[in-house]
Parts: structure tokens; C-alpha cells; sequence
């Protein structure tokens, strides 16, 4: 689907641009769109899966993250923690990055479309269930979302703030270019990502080297074109 809509072949996409005929029920555009742009990672090597997550955390400068690449990386989409009795907490993708000395990194990854956080405590309650204690000296929680103002938030409430900097917010602009960085070790994939965020309505901004001088001269000493001088008045 990712050739379809990059290369204008599809119309799928204005789904989730609000684009429908009313006969739809429930839209679930963030899965959807998770599944759309970054699903392709399980069909990669867990080395290449590693460098993604590798390359992403470096670009928003983790904190305390080590340079060294992983050595693999597995990689789960919405997987089911328990919290209270008879309640679950589903983020939108679970990671762990592992490497040869035995360091296990956690990510936990949260994306949005056009939705708000489902509740002002979904974020805490991730970092509360998904990670133990332990083990949250070794993790990241990434907010993915157009604008990140909902973490923010959520870091700012007055005494809940539990990741100590490892809340990290990435709008998918951000996103776009880290996959616009990539060589060609992914192959496509980032081409075709950046192609769909474009369609999404996510774009780099790329320069003015499209405009053109314009083709009408002027002569110097003609009047200004906008300006006449003072105009006189008698006060």
C-alpha cells in the first residue's frame, strides 16, 4: 500500500485526511497508519530493525543513550500489559533493543493521528505497567504525534513527572526526517514513507530552488515601483 499511495495510485490515504462517504464505522487511523508506516520493520532483519531504533533515538538525542549500535532488536505492535484487575494497557508498539554484552534498552512507543491521548493519564499509566521499576533506567517512552504538546502536558503535572527526560516527543515531521536521513540499508522503505507523510500532508520544507527569476526587467531609472516619495501636506 505504501507504493500505492507514494506513487498516486491509491486514494486510500484521505481516510485519514477526514476524506469519507459517512458509510464507515469506526476509522482506526493511528493503527492503521502505524501498521502502513513503520509494519514493513518485521519483515526486516533484527540487525536493520535495530539500526532504525538506533538511528532515531541518536537523531532526538536520547539521553544517557549509548552510541554503540545494538546488535538486534525485537519489535512487538500493540502488545497487552496488566494494570488494575481486569484492565490492560496496549501501547502502540513495544521494542527492546539488546546488544552483545547483555544491555536490554525498552521503548515504548505511543503514536497519534488527530486523536487526543485517551485520557490526561494514558502516558503515566504506560510508563507505570509496560516497564518495572528496574528497568526504566534502561527505557524510552516516545510520543509520536503532529503536535507534542500532549506530552508536554503530561510531564508538567504538578509532581508526575516520571521519566526524568525519557519522555521523548517527536512530531511526524520529525519523523519524516529521520527517514529522509536514511541510506539505502532500509531500501525503499524511507522513500516511500516520506512519498505517504507527503500525501498525508507532512512535508519538508525543501528550499525556494523551484522558483524561477522573473522574466520582466526593469529600468532603473524609471520611477520606483513602490515608492513616490513623501506626500506633502499642510498641517
Amino acid at each position: 500500500m505504501l507504493q500505492a499511495i507514494s506513487q498516486k495510485k491509491s486514494t486510500i490515504h484521505l481516510r485519514y485526511l477526514g476524506a469519507r462517504d459517512g458509510t464507515e464505522g469506526k476509522v482506526f487511523e493511528e493503527d492503521e497508519l502505524t501498521s502502513l508506516l513503520l509494519g514493513p520493520l518485521q519483515f526486516m532483519p533484527e540487525k536493520t530493525v535495530a539500526l532504525f531504533w538506533h538511528l532515531l533515538l541518536i537523531e532526538m538525542k536520547a539521553p544517557n543513550y549509548t552510541s554503540s549500535l545494538p546488535d538486534s532488536a525485537h519489535i512487538g505492535f500493540w502488545p497487552k500489559f496488566s494494570a488494575e484487575p481486569g484492565r490492560t494497557i496496549e501501547p502502540d508498539m513495544f521494542v527492546e533493543l539488546r546488544w552483545a554484552d547483555g544491555t536490554i534498552f525498552k521503548l515504548i512507543v505511543e503514536l497519534k493521528w488527530r486523536a487526543p491521548l485517551s485520557g490526561n493519564d494514558q502516558l503515566h499509566r504506560q510508563w507505570e505497567y509496560c516497564i518495572s521499576d528496574d528497568e526504566r533506567n534502561n527505557a524510552f517512552h516516545l510520543f509520536i504525534a503532529p503536535e507534542t504538546s500532549a506530552a508536554q502536558a503530561a510531564r508538567s503535572c504538578p509532581g508526575k513527572d516520571p521519566w526524568k527526560e525519557r519522555l521523548i516527543e517527536i512530531s511526524w515531521y520529525e519523523l519524516m526526517g529521520v527517514f529522509d536521513d536514511m541510506d539505502t540499508t532500509f531500501g525503499v522503505w524511507p522513500e516511500l514513507v516520506v512519498n505517504t507523510l507527503d500525501r498525508l500532508g507532512i512535508r519538508r520544507f525543501k528550499g525556494f530552488n523551484y522558483l524561477s527569476y522573473p522574466s520582466t526587467t526593469f529600468d532603473t531609472n524609471q520611477q520606483p515601483l513602490f515608492w513616490n516619495g513623501l506626500i506633502s501636506s499642510d498641517y
